[in-house]
């Protein structure tokens, strides 16, 4: 989860160092003058689609799609994906997270919206999650998955 938070670090470091990595199905992405929510979820969706619940494969594939994008476009995913955060900010958000986790700090919260973000507009989200019988739903999911929920 904490992966997300340094996204943009990731990217300026990429940039700054000339590194070109492989594009991933760049032509499936649809590049206008500026990042909207259609193609942010796209770009979720597709990573983690093909990482299979690999945070850090995750963390690349994302990577390597906002690569073939503008400096001002990298900017907005990241506004757009700030806001989704910001957004996810409940109470409600909090228990699932300290249901899941066991416990709940500043730290664990942030990075408990960020893999909320991470999983895709597909999954229950955000306001889904502001409904406290919509957490047994997650918690029965991230046990199938074999996931720890504390």
């Amino acid at each position: 989860m904490r992966h997300f938070t340094i996204i943009i670090l990731l990217i300026s470091t990429l940039f700054a160092s000339g590194q070109t990595t492989d594009k991933i199905n760049s032509a499936a992405f649809k590049k206008g003058n500026k990042m909207d929510k259609q193609e942010f979820w796209k770009i979720i969706n597709f990573s983690f689609d093909k990482a299979q619940h690999d945070k850090t494969l995750q963390e690349k594939l994302i990577i390597d799609q906002l690569s073939s994008y503008t400096t001002d476009q990298i900017i907005e995913f990241e506004i757009i994906f700030r806001q989704l955060v910001i957004e996810a900010d409940d109470f409600k958000v909090m228990a699932a997270g300290k249901i899941i986790e066991g416990h709940v700090t500043d730290d664990t919260y942030l990075y408990f919206r960020c893999w909320l973000v991470g999983q895709g507009v597909g999954f229950p989200f955000l306001v889904q999650f502001k409904n406290i019988h919509n957490l047994i739903v997650l918690i029965m999911y991230l046990t199938l998955l074999g996931l720890s929920v504390a």
